[in-house]
């Protein structure tokens, strides 16, 4: 009777504790973007773009561009998103602060010289051991 009066079922692995964590630690709404996007040989249905994808805004002599293509962009996207048959809905950050560190989507340093209002996150999060 070793365990007498403590557990009968003691405990045999560490103890686990998750933390979810949001890519955008703020947004400044005042600078939001909402643009709608249809289907086209560029952008096709299934095409997706994860958050924090560059998107340069169309103008009188460009179309819209995202990810590497948007050489000048406008913002970063603030969702995944995925192109459907009517199209999509791509909300656009302009000022805010992201954890580059969670991001999927790649931006050159060129672009992240084009965006001075959204501030970048660095801090390196890590797994911690209780053992």
């Amino acid at each position: 009777m070793a365990n007498y009066g403590g557990n009968s079922f003691p405990q045999t692995s560490a103890e686990t504790h998750a933390e979810r964590l949001p890519i955008w630690n703020y947004i400044d709404h005042s600078k939001l973007i909402g643009v709608a996007l249809l289907p086209t040989t560029t952008y096709p249905v299934g095409t997706k773009w994860p958050i924090g994808t560059p998107v340069q805004l169309a103008t009188a002599t460009t179309e819209l561009k995202l990810g590497s293509a948007a050489t000048n962009p406008d913002g970063l996207l603030r969702a995944d998103v995925t192109m459907a048959e009517g199209g999509c809905t791509l909300s656009i950050v302009r000022a805010g602060s992201i954890r580059v560190n969670l991001m999927e989507a790649a931006v050159t340093a060129a672009q992240w010289a084009k965006l001075p209002l959204i501030d970048r996150d660095e801090e390196y999060f890590e797994t911690v051991s209780n053992s």
